[in-house]
């Protein structure tokens, strides 16, 4: 038999203590309850919840989907989270439940996530992803140093640039109104109370006369080097503009641990067999849908009334087994509850896992081992994805496995286990084009200009200055 609900273990709590059981390797786990579950309703919501009834001992699975919250939900998620609560955690027997159609057979209890794929949202989102690479398991994590419009201007040039310009900036000020009080004693009857703006404005739109702008020679050596050399900061900035406008450009990757703690992570399993791409071909996908189908629609299409009693079967070994549960819900609201399920039945679906007590190297990597050996997997069901690998789960902050996977991998990088962390990946063909223009030769990447890029402009102001300072000392000698 597939497994397919590996993950999806069934858990007795007794007290303090719960039972889990596999039913597909018959085993059972012994552990304390508080270390298994949380049992606040706030924790429980929007999770998606598998109750388990046990008729005769065969296994009777049923998926509510609770993530579109309604009053409905909120009824059924503190009744589950009494049962977790250990109130109500005990077994009874089909007889109960065929005599007085109620619900004497209490819900063992698991809790399961269900990740969905990335979508187009997500990646309009996302914009640009970072693969930390780790064997055959890989985490995807946004790349938060993706460039947004409002930042383009300040990421053209690199902080050391900007602070240049700034300084540029102050010292024209700064040395013209050296200047322009020294030179009062020169020229009086043209310079007395004229500011720097005022003079900067008079020589660039009128054309004033030179002397305006501190006598013949020094104003115009001081404005044209400076001039000069923003002519050629404006045009690599407007260069630079133009590229990041045109083209997506990804300038920072997540380079700290931290980064990864804090981003949502996309955990994706690499290596499948390209043969079964799709889920759909899977000779096993057939049982999985008829398996799926007869339980959906059971619940689905016999709603029995004045009662909203929800009729279910399932035809297991020839043996129809009949459940009855008084719920206090429309035909449409079950139809929500069990959105969940039908989409394992209307979309392609894959399988990714986890292994949840490997150690040091073997922390994140697959086991190739048959299924009757490997321990601890948790199955989880998605959507075909987008991407080019078939298998991948998106876990976001809260979720989960979200605190744990990102916890590993911090730790995997700390130790220095993820040796090439952030390598940029071909996407999908969805998306391939959109992300390609700069992967094939990184050469063509726009750089960030620094001040070794800015030599020229750098040279003529700092000898622009020295000229015009000279020649403004001569001037001043001169005039006495």
């Amino acid at each position: 038999m597939w497994r397919l609900y590996q993950g999806f273990r069934t858990v007795i709590c007794i007290g303090e203590k719960c039972l889990r059981y596999d039913p597909f390797r018959g085993s059972i786990d012994i552990l304390r309850s508080d270390a298994y579950f949380s049992y606040s309703l706030p924790d429980l919501m929007g999770r998606d919840l598998r109750i388990a009834i046990t008729p005769n001992g065969e296994m009777f699975d049923r998926i509510i989907s609770l993530k579109n919250w309604s009053p409905l939900a909120h009824m059924v998620m503190e009744l589950i989270a009494e049962e977790m609560g250990g109130k109500f955690c005990e077994t009874g027997f089909p007889d109960d439940v065929r005599e007085d159609n109620s619900m004497a057979l209490k819900r063992d209890i698991d809790v399961m996530v269900f990740e969905s794929s990335l979508t187009s949202t997500d990646f309009n989102r996302l914009e640009v992803i970072t693969l930390i690479d780790h064997g055959e398991i890989s985490f995807i994590v946004p790349d938060l140093g993706f460039m947004p419009s409002y930042l383009t201007p300040a990421k053209c040039f690199s902080v050391t640039v900007w602070f240049f310009i700034l300084g540029v900036l102050v010292l024209f000020v700064v040395v013209h109104e050296i200047y322009l009080r020294l030179s009062t004693k020169m020229y009086p009857e043209a310079t007395a109370g004229i500011s720097t703006a005022l003079t900067i404005f008079s020589y660039s739109i009128c054309v004033g006369h030179s002397r305006l702008l501190l006598g013949s020679v020094t104003g115009r050596i001081l404005f044209m080097v400076t001039t000069f050399a923003f002519m050629i900061l404006t045009t690599v900035f407007l260069s630079l503009m133009t590229t990041f406008f045109s083209e997506q450009v990804r300038y920072t990757p997540l380079d700290t641990v931290d980064d990864l703690r804090e981003s949502d992570v996309m955990f994706q399993l690499m290596g499948a067999d390209d043969e079964k791409f799709s889920f759909t071909d899977d000779p096993k996908y057939e049982w999985l849908k008829k398996r799926v189908k007869n339980s959906l629609e059971s619940y689905v299409t016999e709603l029995a009334e004045p009662t909203n009693t929800v009729v279910s079967y399932m035809v297991e070994s020839d043996e129809l087994i009949i459940m009855g549960e008084p719920l206090n819900a429309s035909k449409l609201t079950v139809r929500e509850m069990y959105k969940g399920i039908a989409a394992i039945i209307e979309n392609d679906g894959f399988v990714a896992f986890l292994p949840r007590n490997a150690k040091k190297r073997d922390l994140l990597s697959v086991s190739s081992a048959p299924y009757s050996k490997q321990k601890f997997i948790d199955f989880h069901v998605v959507e075909e994805p987008i991407m080019s690998y078939p298998y991948d789960m998106r876990i976001p902050r809260g979720s989960v496995y979200g605190d744990v996977i990102r916890s590993y991998a911090a730790r995997l990088a700390e130790a220095g286990i993820l040796e090439e962390l952030y390598e940029l990946q071909v996407l999908g063909p969805v998306f391939h084009e959109r992300f390609r223009r700069f992967e094939d030769d990184k050469s063509e990447l726009p750089k960030v200009f620094n001040m070794a890029d800015l030599r020229l402009a750098f040279f003529i102001l700092v000898f622009g200055h020295l000229v015009s300072s000279l020649v403004f000392v001569s001037e001043l000698l001169y005039s006495k």
